[in-house]
């Protein structure tokens, strides 16, 4: 009787177990892990290069904060002795812009051969000790100003190497990216940022904090609302998302609006999220 009894709880946790081990594996093919990491990093990408953005529009005039400083700069030749421009943010985490911004510190390093908007300017970019919401910062970002396509608008090359963003409770994302960034709206009206629009369209690799792999291609246009500096400027567009091993997954940024919040898809189920801005 004893042997029955035995053989029976035997059967059962064998059972279990497996029932288990199909719940672990199931769990694990709808894992979000990458999509999450490449929104952490794309967003942050995009904020580094409005900053950057909005430093050359201040033509590198020092103010209270940041401080932009501008090194090898000659005001009786500017044309010929652009070198460096640093955006510091200081030392110690601050709230920026208040209110409705991110805790920054460290510095954004930018080398450039010409102006954020001048035609064909390159800008190579990089940090020391920069830190936005505690997230470091570190590899190389390089903006090239590619002109005006037939439409009349202006398109930037970005694109980045070995790119990370990590800290100490989530690890650490490595990222590559090639993306254009097309100037549709507000050209016209440069020194008002609220109107401008662009659409980006590229691919990337990267690692999640996991130690996956994955890669993505911007399916539809992301469309990008400077109206939006408070919130996420991603507004709409989607992109595919592969991590190795898994199937396709799909971010939806929705239609419009900034409230940071997408939707991914896998397997015709889909998971909200709301981007950590």
């Amino acid at each position: 009787m004893k042997k029955i009894f035995s053989f029976y709880i035997a059967v059962i946790f064998v059972f279990l177990s497996c029932k288990d081990e199909n719940v672990l594996r199931k769990s694990e093919l709808v894992s979000t892990q990458a999509c999450e990491d490449y929104l952490l990093i794309e967003n942050i990408l995009l904020d580094i290069d409005e900053n950057i953005e909005q430093a050359f529009r201040d033509n590198g005039i020092s103010k209270g904060y940041p401080n932009y400083t501008l090194k090898n700069f000659n005001y009786s030749f500017p044309q010929d002795t652009l070198d460096t421009l640093i955006v510091d943010f200081g030392n110690s985490n601050i709230l920026y812009p208040n209110p409705g911004g991110k805790l920054r510190k460290g510095k954004i390093i930018s080398e450039f051969t010409g102006k954020y908007h001048d035609s064909l300017s390159i800008i190579n970019i990089s940090f020391d000790n920069y830190q936005v919401n505690n997230y470091l910062v570190e590899g190389e970002i390089v903006i090239i100003n590619n002109g005006k396509n037939i439409q009349g608008n202006s398109v930037y090359l970005i694109s980045s190497n070995n790119m990370s963003v990590s800290n100490n409770s989530r690890g650490k994302i490595d990222w590559q990216v090639n993306i254009s960034k097309e100037w549709i709206n507000g050209e016209e009206t440069f020194f008002n940022k609220n109107d401008d629009g662009f659409i980006l369209n590229g691919t990337s690799s990267g690692n999640s904090t996991n130690n996956n792999n994955f890669s993505s291609t911007i399916m539809s246009p992301l469309i990008i609302e400077y109206n939006c500096l408070y919130g996420c400027l991603v507004t709409s567009g989607e992109v595919k998302l592969t991590p190795d091993g898994y199937e396709d997954r799909i971010i939806d940024y929705g239609n419009e609006g900034c409230d940071c919040n997408v939707v991914i898809i896998t397997n015709s189920e889909t998971y909200p999220k709301i981007i950590l801005n």
